[in-house]
């Protein structure tokens, strides 16, 4: 089942990308940044949103929520009819009333929708749903403050072919779960107006 943060990312459609500074423990060639107040800012408050992200995530949630795994119930219950035909149910007892009684729609699956009900309440008497309202609020807060730092990174304008670099990288990475608009396009096309030292965009 997939986690609360693959879930963000898929939402996001863009991987983190990795700070230089570790960067080869991604696979990433160790990309040096160039010495410019904006970028080097930039940079820095990047560096700083991502590594709270992830601390956040490593130290706590995951901590936290990790144990909770095998405690959750499944939703998917396959279901075999008397003419031998098999149907799958999602069923979540967490949300939705499900009549078992003897005239009840769903009393052909009684026996699995009441073992469903037994995991589902275990589950949430795990922790307080205070705590994990709190954990799942902050890890999206910080993972979307990482992500906009990220790309308030892209936005800044590439000093260097240095930089350049760094972002067709950061393009590369996010062109796997999606679409590279023409927005993104026009600011490295803008990047290397600069860099060449025709900012105004002359042929």
């Amino acid at each position: 089942m997939a986690t609360r943060r693959e879930i963000l990312a898929a939402a996001i459609a863009a991987p983190m990308i990795a700070a230089p500074a570790i960067a080869q423990t991604t696979g990433l060639a160790c990309l040096p940044v160039a010495a410019t107040a904006e970028w080097d800012a930039a940079f820095a408050r990047y560096q700083s949103a991502k590594d709270e992200d992830e601390r956040f995530y490593r130290e706590v949630y995951q901590t936290e929520m990790d144990p909770l795994d095998a405690l959750e119930p499944p939703y998917r219950i396959a279901h075999v009819a008397r003419n031998g035909d098999s149907f799958t149910y999602t069923i979540d007892p967490r949300c939705n009333e499900y009549d078992t009684g003897p005239i009840g729609e769903w009393r052909f699956m009684k026996d699995a929708i009441e073992a469903a009900k037994e995991k589902c309440a275990a589950y949430v008497a795990a922790m307080p749903a205070a705590r994990r309202d709190f954990l799942n609020r902050t890890t999206d807060e910080l993972g979307g403050a990482a992500y906009d730092a990220r790309w308030a990174l892209f936005r800044t304008p590439a000093p260097d072919l240095k930089a350049l670099e760094y972002k067709l990288r950061m393009l590369m990475e996010a062109a796997t779960d999606s679409i590279i608009e023409p927005p993104e396009i026009a600011q490295i096309i803008s990047d290397v107006q600069l860099i060449a030292g025709n900012a105004r965009g002359r042929p």
